[in-house]
């Protein structure tokens, strides 16, 4: 009786002859290395790891690929990054940038410095114009909930951060993309 062949085995068989070559095999570890990079970001961005973490995995690249692989990690983090989570990204990014693109880096932390602390004063005088408006009709209590976040002035100050922050990470992303 003849003897069935797992498909492994036959594909094993007709490729015997085939070897990768130093510069093939190099390649596709180059590769391997880069594929894990946004997973790394997204990670951090999780808070699954922490930033002297994220550094160690760079080191532990090979020192070829080191500088792609940091690029590819900038790259990630931007594009992984929303306003929300911009404190947290910029951490890492000041951290990783040198010259090449640093003034980008800089750039976005001051825009989110400057957002962050126009939305706080927003909040501030939006609580305060409407507790006094409510006190003014003699409504007050602990029923009273105020939540500025809803206010036309909050919402129009925080799509102008949105379209600010997206436009300057975009010019960090072609910084650190070519």
């Amino acid at each position: 009786m003849a003897e069935i062949k797992s498909t492994i085995e036959l594909a094993m068989e007709r490729t015997r002859h085939l070897v990768m070559t130093d510069r093939e095999k190099k390649e596709m570890e180059y590769r391997e290395h880069l594929e894990k990079i946004p997973g790394v970001a997204q990670k951090y961005l999780d808070g699954l790891m922490k930033e002297e973490e994220v550094k160690k995995a760079l080191e532990e690249l090979p020192e070829a690929i080191r500088e792609n692989a940091k690029n590819k990690l900038i790259v990630s983090i931007l594009e992984k990054t929303d306003e929300k989570l911009a404190t947290k990204a910029l951490s890492l990014l000041k951290s990783l940038t040198a010259q090449k693109g640093k003034h980008h880096v800089e750039e976005l932390e001051a825009l989110v410095h400057h957002y962050e602390s126009r939305l706080q004063g927003a909040l501030e005088k939006i609580s305060r114009d409407i507790t006094e408006k409510l006190s003014r009709r003699k409504i007050s209590g602990t029923a009273v909930r105020i939540i500025p976040e809803k206010s036309e002035n909050y919402r129009r100050l925080t799509r102008e951060f949105h379209e600010a922050f997206t436009r300057a990470k975009e010019k960090c992303i072609e910084a650190f993309g070519s």
